[in-house]
């Protein structure tokens, strides 16, 4: 597992249903297309354009316990300014990986807290 359960009842706690709901979906909207300009900017060796698109993952997937993927994006983003395009391939690949099996929990989180709601 990817996501940390806790971290769900946590927003949950502060916000209540409704605040998981709305987190949710913005984060299955949005995360696709930030991890697709990951993947742009490491097909292009832009590394220029890699530091903020692996930062962008970092607290959306931190604020749900995803911290596999929160860890490897800061260290991505850290590394990008070298370059070094081997290593940082394998990384996004990685990265690529963990985040759509994220994307494949927050699902489930979003049916679950959806069924709460009928």
């Amino acid at each position: 597992m990817i996501m940390d359960p806790a971290a769900v009842a946590r927003l949950q706690e502060i916000g209540g249903p409704a605040l998981v709901r709305t987190l949710v979906r913005l984060v299955l909207e949005e995360l696709p297309g930030r991890l697709a300009r990951v993947e742009a900017a490491v097909a292009a060796h832009d590394a220029a354009g890699l530091a903020p698109a692996a930062h962008s993952l970092i607290s959306t997937t931190g604020n749900f316990g995803a911290f596999q993927v929160s860890e490897l994006a800061r260290r991505i983003e850290l590394a990008a300014p070298a370059a070094q395009w081997e290593t940082l391939t394998a990384d996004a690949a990685g990265l690529v990986t963990l985040t759509r099996q994220f994307l494949q929990e927050l699902e489930e989180v979003r049916m679950r807290v959806d069924g709460e709601r009928g």
